[in-house]
């Protein structure tokens, strides 16, 4: 029985809908994704692009040309191409934090060379950091920059560092860096601020001293044993917390105030009072949860088994020995301008420390 023509014409109508739909389908499946409009996952504000969690696998090149930031945080972007930025030459923010970056190729900035603040945390750079680092040595502009979770050594975070001469904010935080030398930060000459914490650093070798323009450091929650010889003068803040510091020794011979106001040596295994800078600032000294305990009682024992003075070394051999008498209230430093001072959960009587505070706050 042959089907009727009623029955033909639906038949006839929808095969060429059907045979659009396939090749539609075909054309989407084969097309790369860098080649499809982008611009409709973002949101502009302004000179702001806006494409973060927009599940990107390369960056939007239909944006305006004139965008002066670009947020692409929280997608899943590998490569940063060659040019791939070229588009848009007055760029000066770029946030492509959180992404699976691994891959920055060496002319990716090419035409947007004026970029001031970069954001790549929490990506996988560690892979091709020197790819990275040659593409990075290009933003002659960079003042910004933060590289913190990326799974960075010591020797990686250097080779990237090297002839950033314009960086003023630098975050190389949840890193695996254990030791710094006094190279690493050599080119950095306008570094403000640093941050240094959730490493697992347990030795810094004046990494710092030539930093002359830092005023904020944070190196909390790593491995240091000690702070000894502590000179930076030009230092506002120093967050030193949760490490397993027992000894902080100011440079107890030199002259120069130091600017130093908040020290943070929370959480620690600090033995004794800080020995502060003879000249400062300090107004917040912040030591709750170490093990200080104030043997002042002692120096009235007779016995020639209790010792009154300490010896510090160097394991190196290269540094003279200094010997110090702990019960000297002179090596506290100068702690007239303190506003706060945090003394709980540590042990024994603070009545020798209380005789030289104008105020106190922070308990036993």
């Amino acid at each position: 029985m042959q089907p009727s023509d009623d029955a033909k014409m639906p038949l006839a109508g929808f095969i060429p809908f059907l045979l659009c739909f396939t090749l539609g389908l075909m054309w989407s499946l084969l097309t790369p994704a860098s080649c499809h409009p982008q611009q409709a996952l973002c949101r502009l504000a302004s000179t702001t692009a806006l494409c973060n969690n927009c599940q990107l696998s390369s960056l939007p090149r239909d944006l305006p040309g004139n965008i002066a930031e670009l947020q692409l945080n929280n997608n899943h972007i590998r490569t940063l191409q060659s040019r791939c930025l070229s588009g848009y030459p007055a760029l000066r923010i770029l946030k492509c934090a959180s992404n699976l970056l691994d891959t920055i190729e060496a002319d990716a900035f090419l035409n947007t060379r004026h970029i001031e603040s970069l954001s790549l945390a929490d990506n996988k750079l560690f892979t091709r950091y020197r790819q990275t680092g040659q593409a990075l040595h290009s933003l002659t502009h960079l003042r910004t920059l933060d590289l913190s979770e990326n799974g960075l050594t010591e020797d990686m975070a250097s080779f990237i560092l090297e002839n950033m001469t314009s960086l003023e904010y630098l975050s190389l935080s949840r890193n695996i860096m254990l030791r710094l030398d006094m190279d690493i930060f050599r080119d950095l000459h306008q570094l403000r601020e640093l941050n240094l914490e959730r490493n697992m650093l347990f030795e810094i070798d004046w990494a710092f001293d030539h930093l002359q323009k830092l005023q904020r450091l944070n190196i909390a929650f790593n491995c240091l044993p000690c702070l000894t010889n502590f000179r930076l003068t030009q230092l506002v803040e120093l967050n030193a917390s949760y490490n397993a510091i027992e000894w902080f020794i100011s440079h107890q011979d030199m002259e120069e105030t130091f600017h130093l106001e908040t020290l943070d040596l929370r959480d620690n295994k600090l033995l004794f009072f800080p020995f502060l800078p003879t000249y400062s600032r300090i107004r917040n000294l912040l030591l709750s949860n170490n093990r200080l305990r104030f043997y002042e009682n002692l120096t009235d024992n007779g016995s020639q088994n209790w010792t009154t003075t300490v010896q510090f070394f160097n394991i190196k051999g290269n540094v003279s020995n200094v010997t110090a008498n702990l019960w000297d209230e002179t090596l506290h430093g100068g702690i007239s301008t303190l506003d706060l001072l945090d003394l709980t959960g540590n042990q024994g009587r603070v009545t020798q420390v209380l005789s030289t505070l104008p105020v106190l706050f922070g308990e036993t």
